[in-house]
């Protein structure tokens, strides 16, 4: 594990601005945060199409139920379907730094998975977090 900075601009929601205008720079920060480095095979497309065949709770019962989401992590619309490599962060409530660190590194297609210790009540992505991987093409639309 290393501590690494993530340097970059603070943004924020300020009343009456649209999202695109939230997302301009307002000033520079630094924030330290650790990393861990890990070796993981990069699927194949034809390794993910496979994937989209396997029932979720197939997948689930065959590793024991490990690895897993709760239950309680479901889609907004019924008819949604996520398949793709996982990209993960753990981070404490009120903390974006290791969530937009994340953001920067992931490659189009993969899907961020954020662990924020199943706090509920506070939110640690929202509208304007949404809007930075959009922006920068790293989520296709």
């Amino acid at each position: 594990m290393q501590v690494r900075l993530l340097e970059g601009e603070v943004v924020g929601n300020l009343p009456g601005l649209s999202s695109r205008e939230n997302l301009q720079p307002r000033s520079k920060c630094t924030m330290a945060f650790q990393q861990s480095e890990v070796a993981f095979k990069v699927l194949s497309a034809e390794e993910l199409q496979a994937w989209r065949a396997i029932p979720p709770a197939a997948a689930s019962d065959c590793m024991n139920r490990t690895q897993v989401m709760k239950a309680a992590i479901k889609p907004i619309t019924q008819d949604t379907v996520l398949c793709g490599q996982a990209r993960t962060v753990t981070t404490m409530v009120g903390d974006c730094g290791p969530i937009c660190a994340l953001i920067d590194a992931a490659q189009p297609g993969e899907v961020i998975v954020v662990d924020a210790a199943g706090v509920e009540d506070i939110a640690v992505w929202g509208g304007v977090m949404t809007e930075r991987p959009c922006a920068g093409g790293s989520v296709p639309r």
